[in-house]
């Protein structure tokens, strides 16, 4: 989703929360991050615990509301990183009526991960 700007709208962010335990409405989107397209993610588990590293080929800037690019105070930064806890948390299994809109039955399902905490910025 970020990597195609999804992120970016208040339609991507309303379409986010299914990723977190935590979900939150979203930051503000008056400022964004401005990243290199080039990007990887490599993940960790362990029991009940588990890990997803997202890194970029580093951070250029930002842009504010009104679209002004301010580069990053670091340079020459060959990558940057971001970890993100995951953790196992109930699904919710939904029966939905005859007109497919009105929930009759909200059970518990089986687990699945999620990252942990709110979103962060953009």
């Amino acid at each position: 989703m970020a990597t195609q700007g999804e992120l970016l709208t208040r339609d991507g962010w309303q379409r986010a929360p299914g990723l977190y335990a935590s979900p939150s409405p979203g930051p503000g989107l008056s400022v964004f991050y401005v990243v290199s397209n080039y990007w990887g993610a490599a993940e960790e588990r362990r029991e009940n615990r588990a890990e997803v590293e997202l890194w970029f080929g580093g951070v250029a800037g930002q842009k504010d509301s009104s679209l002004r690019f301010s580069p990053s105070k670091v340079r020459d930064s060959d990558h940057a990183v971001e970890v993100d806890r995951l953790a196992l948390v109930p699904s919710h299994l939904l029966m939905y009526g005859p007109d497919g809109n009105t929930v009759i039955e909200d059970k518990l399902g089986p687990v699945e991960w999620r990252i942990q905490g709110p979103p962060g910025r953009p």
